[in-house]
């Protein structure tokens, strides 16, 4: 009797353990599930955040401005490039505008060499000067930014506007093949003191702000802008 209660004992102990790691594995391998709220709402499908889709003008604008980005950082070279073709087309429409307010027509000789100096002087040379500038007084406060303002005043200013003086009626005259005459006939200490006066007026205040908010890469363009504006007194000046 006891043997047999034995043989019961054993059986019934061998049955556990083989099936307790059956029942163990059979609850690790079954998924766990939460109840659903009745009340759970699924999420709308077309909440997913998703990029707006911009306008054509300005996808146009911003394809502009990488172009343009991507083309005065290529090299030394585009850079100047593309600020002597800027300021060649609005010193040419600068100027066209002066004469057309003035004489009520343009003289195409006299817009050929205020384009062409407006191309060496107020874009290629100039960009040039901008970049040396900024690498030669670096930073935004406003130590450097007066510094900065006065170097341009008393050097390039300088030399731009005696050289605008100089050859603007040379260069008018050879394109319309008249006689140059002499090299400093155009100068003269009465146009002199104009031009400085008026880059003393338009200049110096953008420099003041330029030098501070404007980045360096884009300062040929805003420079070209504001030479044009002084283009239209300047025309009138030589045209006198």
């Amino acid at each position: 009797m006891a043997s047999r209660r034995g043989r019961s004992s054993l059986a019934l102990a061998l049955t556990l353990g083989l099936s307790a790691p059956v029942a163990v594995v059979g609850l690790r391998a079954t998924p766990a599930t939460r109840p659903r709220c009745p009340t759970a709402r699924p999420a709308p499908v077309g909440m997913i955040a998703t990029p707006l889709k911009p306008s054509p003008s300005e996808g146009l604008r911003l394809r502009a401005q990488v172009y343009y980005d991507s083309l005065i950082h290529s090299s030394e070279h585009a850079y100047v490039l593309m600020a002597a073709a800027q300021s060649c087309a609005l010193g040419a429409a600068a100027d066209a505008v002066s004469q057309k307010m003035l004489w009520h027509h343009v003289d195409v000789s006299h817009v050929g060499a205020m384009a062409l100096l407006a191309a060496c002087l107020s874009g290629g040379l100039n960009a040039v000067w901008l970049r040396q500038l900024e690498k030669r007084c670096p930073g935004q406060d406003t130590r450097a930014v007066l510094t900065k303002t006065v170097a341009d005043y008393c050097i390039a200013g300088v030399i731009a506007n005696s050289l605008y003086l100089i050859f603007v009626p040379l260069l008018t005259a050879a394109f319309a093949g008249d006689s140059t005459g002499a090299l400093l006939d155009g100068w003269t200490p009465e146009g002199f003191r104009a031009v400085m006066m008026l880059e003393a007026c338009t200049f110096t205040p953008y420099n003041l702000c330029a030098f501070k908010l404007v980045p360096p890469h884009m300062r040929p363009l805003a420079a070209a802008a504001v030479s044009a504006t002084c283009t239209i007194v300047l025309s009138a000046i030589t045209l006198m």
